[in-house]
């Protein structure tokens, strides 16, 4: 497959999906108006032609009725025109809007889809993954309709224009070799070989634009998310006095941008001098090509215009490639990163068994059988495990910082592919996850804390009462504040509105990663009761290093680890 074949193919998976959808079918309507749009573009421009001819006729024989009368039908399609332009923007507009708000969907949907968003970040292959989704699905909405109704359009104008073309340049006759060769609608080919070597050179002078954009998308993106994280971590860079080191970085990604637009702004210049010229030619080149033929009194000079006209609308027309050579650039890499995002998100789905097997059982234990886990680079973090967790048990386990803990949950969790072995899991079991620095979603307090459930109805006394056993009652008139919540409220009450998910949404099983670790002891030790209280049913996994919280953990799980080697889990009574 050529890379002309492959990248059709690709545009072609990319623009299919949506029209044969139920949203799709109802946009055919939209395309066909904007289709019937562009026709009537091209007849008014021919009716607009004739007018143009009739006053230039009506100027050389002093005809001023003639030349009003003709005048007037001018200013009357110049209107008509106006109609057909607003409204095709109308709709273009509409349809583009529809079908982003899909494609979007889509790409979130698979990209959320089986935590392929979770471990991408592993593969390396997909830069800015959020840059793809709002920017460069935009983008090649925009263009796909720009272009392909603009290449309608163009056909239908090369065929109106050419058939005037031909009828008013009439022929031309060379003398080659004691021979007369006559060429019937001469100034037809002349448009087509000014075309044809002007769209060859544009091709040659601007193919390395492709490349440029995609780079540029990738810079940009790179240098957007710096500021973005600095924005997100304003706190902890002010307290280090990092300012000076971010500020190099967030430079350092800019250089990359620079860098960048330097060299398209000198491809820019080189193509834009080449399209320019050929533009602009293009305009006086008609009349030295038709002028012998008026001079000799073969055409008027109304017609003489006409002809300019045409040759124009047909050299335009032909012209196409040169004319969107930067926009076919700029679409050319948005298909290429969105067939790239799409292709790694298949991989990933398709990944979605490798790893450590997860199966339901008729049981009430979790088991771990011969569960090994490594690191991405391949090193072994912990020597095969095999763990029985009981129901309604409480488990603490401890190590060292790195021993592989926290990746002990995340295999649980069905997160981590590096690591082989088996876990049989309770069936329909109801699980949740409380990390270290919980996530909050940037929408209102009552989102927060139901996260990641939607808020029942009428759930203000459920939600206040539930703020008041983790110690943030103070909270319970802010239900319907919306705020990024991680810049309001402090790690540990962060901590604390996460348990309060645990006292609302009654899991089966919770697991704690360090998820009291800037908590005071005796506030640890009161929401740990409380668990225990209010959630007798649920079983619950700790992870911590704080000794007093062995007070509230019927067993006690170590990680002994020695460098160089994976750590053994070690079971003990606590």
């Amino acid at each position: 497959m050529t890379r002309m074949e492959r990248f059709g193919h690709d545009v072609w998976a990319l623009v299919k999906d949506y029209w044969v959808s139920r949203e799709g079918w109802s946009a055919w309507p939209c395309l066909a108006a904007v289709i019937v749009l562009d026709i009537a573009f091209v007849y008014i421009n021919v009716r607009l032609n004739i007018a143009n001819g009739a006053v230039f006729n009506a100027l050389q024989q002093n005809d001023s009725a003639g030349f009003f009368r003709a005048f007037g039908g001018i200013l009357a399609l110049v209107l008509v025109v106006l109609v057909d332009v607003l409204l095709r923007t109308f709709i273009v507009q509409t349809l583009q809007l529809r079908w982003r708000r899909w494609l979007t969907d889509q790409y979130l949907t698979h990209w959320l889809a089986d935590r392929v968003f979770y471990r991408l970040r592993f593969s390396g292959q997909v830069d800015n993954p959020d840059q793809r989704i709002a920017e460069d699905v935009r983008l090649f909405i925009d263009h796909t309709l720009s272009m392909g109704l603009g290449l309608l359009g163009t056909l239908a104008m090369v065929g109106s224009f050419t058939v005037i073309l031909w009828n008013l340049a009439g022929s031309i006759t060379l003398p080659i070799g004691g021979l007369a060769l006559t060429i019937p609608g001469y100034m037809c080919w002349v448009a087509v070989l000014y075309s044809g070597v002007g769209s060859v050179l544009a091709h040659l002078v601007g193919r390395p634009l492709i490349r440029l954009n995609n780079r540029q998308h990738r810079v940009e993106a790179d240098f957007r998310f710096s500021l973005v994280r600095m924005r997100e971590e304003a706190e902890g860079i002010a307290l280090y006095g990092g300012e000076a080191q971010e500020r190099g970085i967030a430079l350092g990604r800019f250089q990359a941008v620079y860098d960048n637009v330097k060299r398209l702004i000198r491809r820019n210049c080189q193509f834009l001098t080449f399209q320019l010229f050929v533009g602009q030619f293009a305009n006086f080149f008609p009349l030295l090509v038709a002028a012998p033929r008026y001079f000799s009194g073969a055409i008027s000079l109304g017609v003489l215009t006409q002809i300019t006209n045409a040759f124009w609308q047909v050299n335009n027309s032909l012209s196409w490639f040169i004319s969107n050579y930067y926009a076919f650039a700029e679409w050319r890499a948005t298909v290429d990163r969105l067939t790239e995002f799409g292709r790694e998100m298949a991989r990933e789905a398709q990944q979605e068994g490798v790893g450590v097997r997860l199966e339901a059982a008729a049981q009430h234990t979790i088991d771990l059988q011969g569960v090994s886990v490594a690191l991405p680079n391949g090193t072994p973090l912990l020597a095969p495990v095999t763990l029985r967790l009981q129901a309604r048990e409480a488990v603490l386990l401890k190590g060292p910082s790195g021993c592989g803990k926290s990746t002990l949950f995340r295999i649980l969790a069905g997160l981590w592919p590096f690591a082989t072995g088996c876990i049989r899991l309770p069936a329909g079991m109801q699980t949740l996850f409380l990390p270290q620095r919980p996530y909050m979603p940037i929408g209102t307090l009552r989102e927060a804390l139901w996260f990641p459930a939607r808020p029942a109805l009428d759930s203000d006394i459920e939600a206040r009462t539930v703020l008041a056993t983790v110690d943030l009652a103070a909270l319970g008139h802010r239900l319907d504040e919306r705020a990024h919540w991680t810049q309001v409220l402090s790690l540990g009450e962060q901590q604390r509105l996460a348990l309060a998910r645990a006292f609302l949404l009654k899991p089966d099983w919770l697991f704690l990663d360090e998820a009291t670790s800037a908590l005071e002891e005796d506030q640890e030790a009161m929401l740990y009761r409380r668990l225990a209280d209010t959630l007798g049913h649920t079983t619950l996994i700790s992870i911590g290093h704080r000794r007093s919280l062995e007070a509230y953990h019927r067993r006690v799980i170590s990680v002994d680890s020695k460098p160089g080697y994976p750590g053994l889990l070690r079971a003990e009574p606590s």
